[in-house]
């Protein structure tokens, strides 16, 4: 992991080396290696404009930045929000052997400040695993995602916000589909 924070942002390298191993009912264990990328940032633009090097008493506008995030690796889908939990690190069949995933995910959100206690954020982001023919084809392909939603911070530590999200998933065999959803949430920070 190296990283580098600056005034109006930030720049993020982390690896991962990992060990992945099938082990069968009966006979030896088989060990192969995963290993990912991840590439992360932040950037305030309008502090940047404005040539804001006050980090403590930032205005709304100054407050507002932009973040990103790209992984990429074979082996990593645990640690890719949509994939996490679906167990598709690697596969195993008697004529490959154990094969890690590869796989990539990104987003791009942009965090806008309205006022002290006002707050969105509006994000786009997408995700894609190459799957080999041993998976069966309703396995988890690909997905894009895109949300916005608005914040109200009446105290501090304390949140209340609604959220639209729209998300599409496509599987190996091609099909796919689609999803609305609206939420409300409150955050208490203790």
């Amino acid at each position: 992991n190296w990283r580098y924070t600056g005034t109006n942002g930030h720049m993020q390298v982390a690896g991962i080396a990992r060990k992945l191993t099938y082990q069968p009912a009966a006979g030896i264990a088989t060990d192969e290696l995963g290993y990912g990328a991840n590439f992360t940032g932040s950037w305030h633009p309008w502090a940047s404009l404005m040539g804001c090097t006050n980090t403590a008493n930032r205005s709304p506008v100054e407050k507002s930045r932009f973040l990103g995030q790209y992984a990429t690796g074979r082996g990593i889908n645990r640690y890719l929000q949509d994939v996490n939990g679906l167990g598709l690190d690697a596969t195993f069949d008697a004529a490959n052997g154990l094969q890690p995933i590869p796989s990539t995910g990104w987003f791009l959100s942009y965090e806008n400040w309205w006022t002290q206690k006002w707050i969105s954020v509006f994000s786009y982001g997408e995700s894609n695993s190459d799957l080999t023919a041993t998976l069966p084809g309703n396995t988890y392909k690909a997905a894009t995602y895109l949300s916005a939603n608005l914040i109200w911070l009446p105290v501090e530590r304390m949140g209340v916000g609604m959220e639209y999200l729209y998300g599409t998933r496509e599987n190996k065999d091609g099909q796919s589909g689609e999803a609305d959803r609206v939420q409300m949430s409150f955050q208490y920070k203790f």
